[in-house]
């Protein structure tokens, strides 16, 4: 394979997992999801604050609140339902943000120029030097 060929097939794997991990971590429509860990804080009220998973039916678990449903919502959504709960009755005009820690595992297919090419589950937060080693490295003709 000429030099020319190896930087793009390089160069393209590096851009496809950059645009897979970038639209993962950084996009305000994602859908949280079974597995995921999210950190809740309540502004001016730390003893709310609360890292939890989402259990398998789309739920958490939140101070006063009990189980509160997720599944199918967005951040922005899941903060407003939070802030509309606790302003029923336990906290006046609640701030709420809420931040993931840790993703469910995603799936990538690694192709192109390693030595075990094929299907890799990317737990939590990956990084591309974990992934590429994990596919057992670059080729020689890389």
């Amino acid at each position: 394979m000429s030099r020319i060929s190896r930087n793009v097939s390089i160069t393209f794997l590096i851009s496809f997992l950059t645009f897979c991990i970038y639209n993962a971590v950084f996009a305000q429509d994602y859908i949280v999801g079974e597995g995921d860990v999210l950190k809740i804080t309540v502004y001016d009220h730390d003893d709310l604050t609360t890292i939890t998973r989402v259990s398998g039916e789309g739920s958490i678990t939140f101070p006063l609140l009990g189980e509160v449903s997720v599944k199918g919502l967005t951040l922005p959504q899941i903060s407003q339902k939070i802030a509309s709960l606790l302003s029923d009755g336990y906290i006046v005009n609640p701030q709420v943000s809420i931040f993931i820690q840790e993703f469910r595992s995603k799936k990538a297919f690694i192709i192109g120029e390693v030595n075990k090419p094929g299907l890799y589950v990317l737990p939590g937060q990956t990084t591309l030097l974990s992934l590429l080693s994990e596919a057992g490295g670059l080729t020689k003709n890389a």
